[in-house]
């Protein structure tokens, strides 16, 4: 368990770095549409991979290993681990832990690629050159003069468009 609890901080540290590249980065100019788009899409993936195709033991329907219900659809967090401690099926509860230590590392995995990948194009859209009075900001080949009400403006906008 030791060693899940040590996945679950990197996956969470992970998590902390990619919201804290994409809030620093999403100036207006660099958050494309297309680049929304695709840390979206890196973001869907990640939840996608907490499903376990064959089921939580003894339920194949519930395939999620973080979230489910009882049969007496009270919430349960990480069913098949807990029902298996429940039932004091040790064994089972090792192969579960194991099962989500290798989602959490994969997820984690996931996680530090969307930053490096956010960063990258963040640094090959555009650099922020400061001078007196304002920003000038280039773009692949483009100049635009900011003033500071204009890039608080601006940054209030890409506030609005995070996709998390």
């Amino acid at each position: 368990m030791k060693r899940l609890h040590a996945r679950i901080a990197e996956f969470e540290k992970a998590g902390d770095l990619l919201r804290k590249a994409f809030a620093r980065d999403s100036f207006p100019v660099s958050a494309t549409p297309e680049k929304i788009q695709s840390l979206n899409e890196q973001l869907m993936q990640v939840e996608s991979n907490w499903l376990d195709p064959a089921g939580i033991p003894g339920r194949p329907w519930f395939q999620h290993l973080l979230y489910s219900s009882r049969y007496t659809y009270a919430h349960l967090e990480f069913p098949g681990l807990t029902e298996a401690v429940e039932k004091q099926d040790w064994k089972l509860a090792r192969e579960q832990t194991v099962l989500l230590e290798k989602a959490v590392q994969k997820n984690t995995r996931l996680l530090k690629s969307a930053q490096s990948s956010w960063e990258k194009n963040h640094n090959d859209s555009f650099k922020v050159y400061s001078r007196a009075g304002g920003t000038i900001l280039l773009t692949r080949g483009n100049f635009f003069g900011l003033s500071s009400r204009q890039r608080t403006g601006q940054a209030a906008r890409a506030r609005s468009r995070r996709p998390f």
